[in-house]
């Protein structure tokens, strides 16, 4: 007779399974992506610190999310909703088989966790579970994809590109989770660092179109505009599909708006972090240069082990290598690895490596296009490839 109260929980987000079910399971999939990104922020930053190992020891402490708990966390009920095959609101513009196809390694999920409640989490932990993140949840928005990368590389990320981040996952978070305590705690955190931009707009709300893949249709007094597409990630520029100017800036200002994102922002940004292997692959499909990636090892119970930090192309017999920088002799200035290594090496690699140093997902044929577009575009890096794509077309 009351069978009802084992479907109920403490959750503000998900008082019952009757709120879960009236999601669509691509809502519970980015709202679940959107917090585990959100948790990485909490737990690096000192202000949320205490809190965010607090929320991963009560989401982690079963050591699966296999059963439904009353007292369980959002995060932990979303998680359990994907993977125990609850009854979703049926979405008849989605995939009806799309949470069953989610191989999320719930295994690798609670470790994470647990890492960092301890706070012993590294970075190669870190960057062990965020290059999975895209394809457990099957996240196809390449707003999201970006917001992932910026996420991943926390530390290394600028104060703007940490905005952009910050901004997007409060809009997802606002949109999907707006009661929930993850959401709740990022925007306190986003108010003390000031770190969310003002009037931002959703884009999420309708139909989306990113301002780089439209950039070389745009007409040649779209310069602005197209910086404002460079930004880390490319995230929240571009325009509807009516091609009016959708934007996470308010368009009332976008002048003012596009000025800021330019001065503050180089427009390399985003292939010195995040897609470096994207620029990568670039520079290799018009010069026919090796890739190269530079490689920190390290001391892991007595066995020798790797983490990977940067993406670029070997050049001159690996005396030099190329990225969007340019030319370089010697190892890079300020590579990050999140933990002490004993040496810095720069590694040929080939293109099935490369590809999964920085995400198990198969990278995307449109962004790499687009850096080719950047490098045919630069007059730095176009003179700089030219000799090499012209004695690959001579061989």
């Amino acid at each position: 007779m009351f069978s009802f109260i084992h479907t109920l929980s403490e959750s503000r987000l998900f008082p019952s399974q009757h709120h879960i079910g009236q999601r669509t399971a691509r809502e519970m999939a980015d709202l679940s992506h959107a917090m585990l990104c959100a948790l990485r922020i909490l737990l690096a930053d000192p202000a949320t610190m205490e809190w965010a190992r607090d929320y991963a020891h009560r989401s982690a402490q079963y050591g699966s999310f296999d059963l439904w708990r009353s007292n369980g966390t959002d995060l932990y009920l979303a998680i359990h909703a994907l993977v125990s095959g609850m009854t979703f609101h049926r979405d008849p513009s989605g995939d009806p088989e799309f949470r069953h196809d989610m191989p999320i390694d719930t295994a690798l999920l609670v470790r994470w966790m647990r890492e960092g409640h301890s706070g012993h989490l590294t970075e190669e932990m870190t960057r062990r579970l965020f290059v999975r993140l895209d394809g457990w949840f099957a996240i196809q928005e390449s707003n999201q994809r970006s917001v992932r990368r910026i996420v991943m590389d926390w530390y290394r990320t600028d104060r703007w590109g940490q905005s952009l981040a910050v901004t997007r996952l409060l809009q997802i978070l606002r949109r999907l989770g707006p009661t929930g305590e993850v959401y709740l705690k990022l925007r306190q955190l986003a108010a003390r660092r000031d770190l969310e931009i003002a009037g931002a707009h959703d884009p999420s709300q309708g139909r989306y179109v990113v301002l780089s893949r439209v950039a070389e249709n745009a007409s040649a007094g779209s310069t602005s505009a197209a910086s404002v597409a460079s930004t880390p990630g490319g995230i929240g520029t571009g325009f509807d599909p009516r091609g009016d100017w959708r934007s996470i800036y308010p368009k009332k200002r976008k002048t003012m708006m596009i000025r800021r994102v330019a001065e503050a922002t180089d427009p390399r940004s985003k292939y010195r972090r995040g897609m470096c292997d994207v620029m990568a692959i670039a520079l290799s499909k018009i010069t026919g240069l090796p890739y190269g990636l530079w490689r920190g090892f390290y001391d892991d119970d007595g066995e020798e082990a790797y983490i990977d930090a940067h993406a670029c192309v070997i050049a001159n017999g690996k005396r030099d290598w190329i990225d969007v920088d340019g030319l370089h002799s010697g190892e890079p200035p300020g590579l990050y690895f999140g933990r002490p290594v004993t040496r810095i090496e720069l590694v040929d690699v080939g293109i099935n490596e490369l590809e999964s140093a920085f995400t198990m997902e198969e990278i995307d044929a449109a962004d790499i296009a687009e850096a080719v577009d950047f490098i045919n575009g630069d007059t730095m890096l176009s003179n700089l490839v030219a000799p090499y794509a012209a004695k690959r077309a001579r061989k």
